[in-house]
């Protein structure tokens, strides 16, 4: 196990790279949990109809219309920082979801959690592309969606 953590010559996993590659997995992993949840939430728990539901679903992807204004904002950070401030958005919109009681409050988190999402989704692709070299980022880029898809898969099984 020690070895599986030393870099070697040819290998490309540093200790960046597979934290970068578990907090991948188990980002999408939990994305995919909580998506999975979040219509039985609002239909059982909040008594939400159909009509309501596909409203807020739209009103979800507004900050991702809106992504091109939200990034320019956190351009001259760092990119470590600007995805853990987006992270950290995300999360308090998805905490925030178990103390909601009303449908304006929901619409409120939901905005929220989404336009963290929605600056979290650019910002991994290009924080795992600054963890190694040029001439291994076509591997490093084939590792990051092996991640991201085998998150996805897990799902459904």
């Amino acid at each position: 196990m020690k070895n599986f953590w030393q870099k070697t010559e040819t290998s490309i996993w540093t200790s960046s790279l597979l934290l970068m590659a578990y907090s991948t997995f188990l980002g999408r992993f939990g994305g995919g949990l909580m998506d999975g949840a979040k219509t039985n939430f609002l239909v059982n728990t909040l008594n939400l109809s159909g009509g309501r539901v596909l409203l807020l679903e739209g009103i979800r992807e507004l900050p991702g219309l809106a992504l091109m204004f939200v990034v320019a904002l956190f351009m001259r950070m760092p990119l470590s920082q600007s995805s853990a401030i987006s992270i950290f958005i995300m999360g308090i919109g998805f905490f925030l979801y178990a103390f909601v009681h009303s449908y304006l409050a929901l619409i409120a988190v939901v905005v929220l959690s989404s336009l963290g999402m929605h600056m979290s989704i650019p910002l991994t692709g290009a924080l795992t592309m600054s963890l190694t070299t040029k001439i291994q980022i076509v591997k490093i880029d084939l590792i990051y969606e092996s991640c991201y898809n085998t998150s996805c898969q897990l799902l459904f099984f």
